[in-house]
């Protein structure tokens, strides 16, 4: 009978070891305690695991932190699931664009088409201030500019008169100057006649005169010689004069040739028509000039002697003045500077009529007709672009390089409850700002579609950088050493997991058994690979089925021992004073050297 009891106390403890493989039960010897069993009872328990031990059976964990409480293991299950990995931040949305309407100028506002709420277009007109300051402006600029083209154009004439060329065909006659002379304005530089056409004005009664017609025929005979020569009327007087005889006259100026032997003071009488001249004239060459100068200067590059023949326009000399010259640049530079102010003076006027700076909405009104503008520049009226709603979130250096333009992201407000907005990063900012250690960048995130939400709202976004759906996965806190998870031997078995080659996970393949020297009895490591963690789960890859049971170690210090610092010794702190480093995943893959996440440092 004795021997029966302890069969079904033995059996009792299998259950009981199997109820902790599947992680419906967690094992604890402080659970044990509290059950308040009389010390036979215990004496005779602990024969059970005696006799359990000798027919083969172990226990899941018959360690000192077991038996005093200091760690107990929690199953957890690897089952398919989704991990996302975001970056969040938060900012304040604004009009995608937004333009404080102010006045370059001051002065009365004659008038305003601004209505609060409307719509406007770029270029629409808004406000009209009085301008007449600025047309009396534009009246005083023109004047200054005409009076420095007067001075200009004064200027390039005298320029022009250092240059002195012949004004008519001719013979020089009469040359005045020589070489290196220095000559003032008006100087009389040579004589020029031209001798080959010959004029005279007659004398002719009155009433003959008025059917006497420019460009009509006429002939002259020269009184010495009796020759007559053919010509033609080129002028002719309007008005009559008494001669000393008492006659009616009027006078024609007949042009002819010059035969080569004529010379001025020649006398001749005219015909013209049937009219004759009422008395003899006398001839003289048809054209003489003489040559004065028109600017002051010094005489150089003399090209001609008295008595050479010329034609019009030919080159005689030259007139240097140095002075003239800079005179001319500086009435140049004037000229450009008054045409300058007279153009801006323009350009000021168009800042009395002040436009729409882009096609938007009237968020805000300051000014109406009637107010008056000082020189503080105060604004208006405020016109936004309210087609989209951006703002700008600060993300963190070690997360920016994630972010591209384009991509989505889940905008959420406190005050639009249930509801997400979708939107976009339009730029990302390559200066970032410095604070504590840590560097952010600017990131723009427009929003198109934005019903309930209002400028000046605080919303918070999330951007997904990976994500992974429909995977299997475990809690980061049953991952230790970023390689290993905790399972029985029995599921080992069943998967038909081999013992790897050498001791570790550096060089072991998933679904291989490691040995790190702490393995729980009844419990072995097996290596895995991971993939993508979200901070709570991890993806993984290989090495472990969907549905299998890992194992999370806590550990819980009793207050008689909390100094010694002992345990079994596993990683990730399943025993005390393991050393390992614990923490949560950060978020992204999870390779080789991660460190162990969850309680105790799994």
């Amino acid at each position: 009978m004795k021997e029966h009891d302890e069969t079904v106390r033995c059996e009792q403890g299998q259950q009981q070891i199997h109820k902790q493989e599947q992680g419906q039960d967690t094992v604890k010897a402080a659970d044990r305690k509290k059950k308040g069993r009389p010390k036979k009872k215990l004496l005779y328990a602990a024969a059970v695991v005696v006799l359990c031990a000798a027919v083969g059976i172990r226990l899941a964990m018959p360690s000192a932190s077991e038996q005093t409480g200091e760690a107990t293991l929690t199953a957890a299950q690897a089952q398919r699931g989704d991990i996302t990995v975001s970056v969040s931040s938060s900012g304040t949305v604004q009009p995608i664009e937004q333009y404080d309407i102010s006045s370059l100028v001051s002065g009365d506002i004659l008038e305003d088409y601004v209505v609060l709420g409307a719509e406007v277009e770029a270029g629409e007109l808004l406000y009209v201030i009085d301008s007449s300051s600025a047309e009396n402006s534009i009246k005083k600029a023109q004047i200054q500019m005409e009076q420095q083209q007067l001075s200009y154009q004064q200027e390039q004439e005298s320029i022009a008169a250092l240059t002195v060329r012949a004004p008519i065909d001719g013979v020089i006659t009469n040359l005045y100057v020589q070489e290196g002379d220095s000559v003032g304005n008006g100087a009389q530089l040579a004589d020029i006649v031209d001798s080959s056409r010959m004029t005279a004005t007659l004398a002719f009664h009155s009433a003959d005169v008025e059917q006497i017609g420019v460009g009509q025929q006429a002939t002259v005979s020269l009184e010495e010689s009796g020759d007559v020569l053919q010509g033609i009327v080129t002028a002719k007087t309007t008005g009559a004069t008494v001669t000393e005889l008492g006659n009616m006259v009027g006078y024609v100026t007949i042009e002819f040739d010059n035969p080569g032997v004529l010379s001025e003071g020649v006398s001749l009488t005219g015909v013209v028509g049937d009219f004759a001249c009422v008395q003899a004239g006398q001839a003289s060459y048809a054209d003489s000039v003489t040559v004065t100068a028109g600017a002051s200067g010094e005489v150089s590059g003399l090209n001609v002697r008295q008595g050479d023949s010329v034609q019009q326009g030919e080159l005689l000399f030259t007139l240097e003045n140095s002075s003239l010259l800079v005179s001319s640049q500086s009435s140049a530079l004037s000229l450009e500077n008054a045409e300058i102010s007279l153009a801006d003076s323009y350009d000021a006027l168009d800042d009395y009529q002040i436009t729409a700076p882009i096609s938007g909405t009237i968020i805000q009104k300051d000014y109406k007709a009637g107010d008056t503008l000082d020189s503080s520049k105060t604004s208006l009226a405020v016109v936004a672009d309210m087609s989209s709603l951006a703002f700008t979130m600060q993300i963190d250096e070690l997360d920016v390089q994630q972010l591209s333009e384009g991509q989505r992201v889940i905008v959420t407000a406190d005050a639009v409850e249930g509801k997400s907005f979708d939107g976009v990063i339009t730029s990302i900012g390559i200066i970032g700002t410095s604070s504590s250690g840590v560097t952010t960048y600017p990131v723009e995130v427009v929003i198109e579609e934005y019903e309930g939400l209002l400028p000046g709202m605080n919303v918070t976004a999330e951007i997904i950088t990976e994500e992974a759906t429909d995977v299997v996965r475990i809690p980061v806190a049953a991952l230790s050493r970023g390689d290993v998870v905790l399972v029985t031997q029995e599921y080992a078995q069943k998967i038909g997991a081999q013992q790897a080659q050498e001791e570790g996970s550096a060089t072991a393949q998933a679904g291989e058994i490691v040995t790190l020297g702490t393995e729980p009895q009844g419990y072995v490591w097996l290596k895995v690979e991971t993939g993508l963690s979200d901070g709570d789960y991890v993806e993984v890859t290989a090495g472990l089925e969907e549905g299998a049971q890992v194992y999370v170690s806590s550990s819980v210090q009793s207050s008689s021992d909390s100094t010694q610092g002992s345990g079994m010794g596993m990683p990730g702190g399943m025993g005390m004073g393991s050393g390992m480093p614990s923490g949560g995943m950060s978020g992204g893959r999870a390779e080789g050297g991660m460190p162990g996440g969850g309680p105790g440092g799994f």
